[in-house]
């Protein structure tokens, strides 16, 4: 019965959506216009066969060639989350589209932590997002529905690019005659 519960709440009125404090964060195409500017570049037009004598003093740090995923620090990507379910049980059969958001954060040991929502014309839905970048930069987790204390899991596998993050989750939730599918993909852009 918790699950019903659970079931009914999402599709008749609406899960509760997950909050998050976006107060400091930056917003994507905010840029701090003095970071990643060291990179040296050399404006002598000199044509004659002297040699510049001067030595650069700075070290690079930005020579990364976006082959690799590591980061020093939490990384937080933004995008979106396309949904669509199928529900057949005690209020008939129908589907629906439910585009939302979501926003997650890869921590430095590969710890994947967010929140997502979505939205029809009838009800929203929000998930909290648990998972996990593994060594060959898959990723796998949950969007986690919850209502009333019940829990829904909906599992979801992808892949984490330099800049991007991708996954998809197809599950049927059922219990007691009622079922839920929900099928769509995570779209995510690294936050620069």
């Amino acid at each position: 019965m918790k699950f019903r519960h659970l079931l009914i709440t999402a599709v008749g009125f609406g899960c509760a959506g997950a909050t998050s404090d976006d107060s400091d964060r930056p917003e994507k195409g905010e840029h701090n216009s003095s970071a990643g500017n060291d990179a040296d570049t050399d404006t002598d037009t000199d044509t004659d066969s002297d040699t510049d004598t001067d030595t650069d003093t700075d070290t690079d740090s930005d020579s990364d060639t976006d082959t690799d995923t590591d980061a020093d620090t939490p990384e937080d990507f933004v995008g979106t989350l396309e949904a669509h379910g199928f529900y057949n049980g005690t209020y008939g059969s129908y589907d629906f589209d439910c585009p939302g958001t979501i926003e997650l954060v890869i921590d430095v040991d590969g710890t994947i932590t967010g929140t997502g929502s979505c939205d029809t014309d009838e009800f929203g839905m929000g998930f909290r997002v648990e998972g996990r970048q593994h060594g060959d930069n898959s990723i796998t987790g949950l969007l986690i529905a919850e209502s009333g204390g019940d829990r829904v899991d909906t599992p979801f596998e992808g892949t984490r690019r330099p800049r991007l993050v991708t996954a998809s989750f197809d599950k049927t939730h059922t219990d007691a005659g009622e079922s839920l599918r929900l099928r769509g993909a995570i779209r995510a852009d690294l936050v620069d």
